[in-house]
């Protein structure tokens, strides 16, 4: 706790740092920069016998002169917001319900009021030094009154609840003082008690535990210190350890960019080969586009299709590739392989040569099953045919593994290509054996 001289009225602390007095007592607000106050302690002195009322009232207008004053230069008064009880007193030898007084009354009118209502949900609003002190607190903090109205210059720190009704706020004043309401904390701890409850039969107090409260509280309450800024020429001012930080530092940024990016191209990978998972399960034109992403990542180039045409082609090598693709639930089907045909004969009409032209067919059958159980995606009776015409025939998990083979650089891309093109019948190994299932 920094060097701080705190006031307290009507609260036992058993802080010796700190100046504890009753309320009627004649010491000044003005020595001290903190203030803390228990109203509920004006409430039982002003009930108490024998009591001198002229006394209590002349207590109050000078607590409410020095409150004023302390505050608008910079001081800080903490009160706990209890509800508000008033008390009689007889200002003329007689009493009358007009000379009822709280302590409260001795306080400027910022805070607003006060109404009696009591719980333990507190939720603490905010990130100030104020907000994680409560938060400190735990289950400690309970309210036993709300704020009933906020002025333009409060900020609520805590409310009832998920509600708006505030039970902690902080008042500010231009001059640089702040009028800070908290609500109840319970305080005095038996050592080693798990409640929390005050024993009265064994009232021995953890002297640290309330050492450290207050401090915490005062650190809180406090302004920070404003640090004067640095002269222009403290810059060149240099050690020798701070030139080997400053070559350390590079280094590390250094060795931090490079680790980023290498991060960024394997988060690019990931998600490439998640992306190109849909060889595993999909159909229809999203299967088809992801064939022709692969093979353009390959370096095939994609050739517009013409009119009245769904197949994929693509010129490699001074040949073009005519791809057709098939996401099915069952096994690919002969009527596959002559749509397939189909396409490649309508460009040999169109006056290329059947020789330039390589016949791919892509089907990713048995769609719906992982790819260890899937059965033989082309059945005996379609290879003949295809295996006459020079078709290439590949599963799209097949395209996937080739696809994962140059992501891993054990292949090159136009290796890729090679091995597609110069398949006829069904493409040999890059399989089911080469994923890891489950």
């Amino acid at each position: 706790m920094r060097n701080i001289r705190v006031l307290t009225i009507g609260v036992n602390t058993s802080m010796p740092e700190f100046t504890a007095i009753d309320f009627i007592d004649p010491v000044s607000t003005h020595d001290f920069d903190v203030v803390i106050w228990d109203p509920n302690r004006f409430t039982m002195h002003a009930g108490s016998q024998g009591r001198d009322d002229a006394a209590i009232v002349e207590a109050m207008a000078r607590r409410r002169d020095e409150f004023d004053t302390f505050l608008e230069h910079g001081g800080v008064v903490v009160a706990f917001a209890r509800p508000e009880y008033r008390t009689p007193v007889s200002t003329q030898g007689y009493y009358t319900p007009d000379d009822d007084l709280s302590g409260w009354d001795s306080f400027p009118q910022h805070f607003g009021g006060l109404k009696a209502s009591g719980g333990r949900r507190v939720v603490v609003r905010g990130q100030s030094r104020l907000s994680t002190f409560l938060r400190d607190q735990g289950n400690r903090v309970r309210y036993s009154a709300v704020l009933t109205e906020i002025a333009s210059e409060g900020v609520v720190i805590a409310t009832a609840g998920n509600t708006d009704q505030p039970v902690a706020a902080e008042f500010q004043w231009v001059t640089g003082g702040s009028l800070i309401m908290l609500p109840d904390i319970e305080l005095d701890f038996p050592v080693g008690s798990a409640s929390g409850e005050l024993d009265l039969q064994d009232p021995i107090v953890d002297s640290d535990a309330r050492h450290t409260f207050w401090s915490s509280l005062i650190d809180a309450v406090l302004p920070q210190a404003e640090v004067e800024p640095a002269p222009a020429w403290t810059s060149g001012i240099t050690t020798s350890s701070e030139r080997n930080l400053t070559i350390d530092l590079g280094l590390a940024a250094a060795q931090l960019e490079v680790a980023q990016t290498l991060v960024m191209e394997l988060n690019t990978q990931q998600a490439r080969l998640d992306s190109d998972k849909i060889l595993l399960y999909g159909t229809g034109d999203a299967l088809a586009e992801k064939c022709a992403e692969v093979l353009e990542r390959f370096g095939a180039q994609r050739l517009p299709a013409p009119e009245n045409r769904a197949d994929l082609r693509f010129s490699f090598e001074e040949r073009i590739i005519v791809v057709e693709v098939k996401g099915v639930t069952k096994s690919a089907k002969e009527e596959n392989a002559a749509q397939l045909e189909k396409w490649v004969m309508e460009d040999v009409s169109s006056g290329t040569p059947y020789s330039q032209i390589k016949p791919v067919l892509i089907v990713n059958a048995f769609r719906q099953k992982s790819p260890s159980e899937r059965a033989e995606t082309f059945p005996s009776q379609m290879l003949q045919m295809s295996e006459s015409r020079g078709h290439a025939l590949l599963s799209s998990v097949q395209l996937f593994v080739l696809a994962a083979e140059v992501s891993e650089g054990h292949l090159s891309g136009s290796e890729a290509l090679q091995i597609i093109t110069s398949t006829v019948g069904k493409l040999a190994g890059h399989g089911v054996g080469e994923l890891e299932e489950p």
